[in-house]
């Protein structure tokens, strides 16, 4: 086939225009050894197009392509569903946080005074702060033993320190 034939039938084939006839003599012609070097440059892509026969393999090819995209699909609406799901379960924390903080608010009720005489605290203040002296005092009488000893170490301290002066001095000499 000449030059100029296959020119006009890569033409039309571009332009969608070519018949089966003349698809399949485009495709025998770059699939025989005798190509125009010029035309050298779509030998590649005839030589990818399929005959009837190869039918079968497309489909099973498509059908295979068909499934990954329903999988990638399906992992793409379950990984959106996970990340509804997670800023749900986030809102619904700050939800239930929000609540208890406004519960806890109107818990805490405002500062009341217990007395409305103000001697009247001033003699209940002074009556606890007695009976919390009492307790005190009455737990240190305990450790008056230990204020002693300590009265009884001060002059053995006294001497404790120039025995270690005296030490010092002989282990420098």
């Amino acid at each position: 086939m000449k030059r100029k034939e296959i020119e006009i039938l890569l033409e039309k084939y571009f332009e969608a225009e070519t018949t089966i006839q003349e698809e399949k003599v485009l495709k025998e012609y770059f699939q025989g050894g005798a190509i125009d070097p010029e035309l050298e440059i779509y030998k590649m892509f005839f030589e990818t197009l399929t005959t009837e026969n190869d039918k079968v393999n497309i489909t099973e090819f498509e059908q295979s392509v068909l499934n990954r995209i329903t999988k990638n699909e399906q992992q793409s609406k379950n990984s959106s569903w996970n990340i509804w799901f997670k800023f749900s379960g986030i809102a619904a924390s700050i939800l239930i946080a929000i609540g208890g903080i406004t519960y806890y608010q109107k818990q805490q009720s405002a500062f009341k005074d217990t007395f409305s005489n103000p001697d009247e605290a001033l003699a209940y203040a002074h009556e606890t702060l007695v009976f919390v002296s009492e307790k005190y005092n009455k737990g240190i009488d305990h450790l008056q033993p230990v204020f002693f000893l300590n009265q009884a170490l001060q002059p053995l301290e006294s001497s404790l320190k120039m025995l270690q002066k005296g030490m010092e001095t002989i282990n420098t000499n």
